[in-house]
């Protein structure tokens, strides 16, 4: 599906920011949702932060949302059906429940 803006499975997520490849669970160090500004207007997105070089692996932090804090791939529901909570919540849930 060319349109979908998020896919969550085994191999990691896969986001319409990412070129069709997945970030495998293992290099992400952060899932958060965050508040961003598009064109000049607040939009809050889905922020997912990556791993540092040498960072120790551990869980997956799902902190409560932020500001300005720049993930490495922020995902933009402004235009999507789906809800940004929502989303967050079934990531962190499948990650729980599937990987961890």
């Amino acid at each position: 599906m060319p349109n979908t803006i998020l896919t969550v499975n085994k191999e990691g997520i896969r986001t319409k920011y990412t070129k069709g490849k997945f970030i495998p669970w293992n290099e992400i160090a952060e899932i958060y949702i965050d508040k961003d500004s598009y064109k000049d207007r607040p939009v809050d997105v889905l922020a997912i932060k990556i791993r540092k070089e040498g960072e120790e692996v551990k869980n997956i932090k799902f902190p409560q949302p932020k500001t300005k804090i720049r993930g490495d791939y922020n995902v933009n529901f402004q235009y999507s059906n789906g809800k940004l909570e929502d989303a967050y919540k079934e990531i962190r849930d499948f990650y729980r429940n599937n990987i961890k």
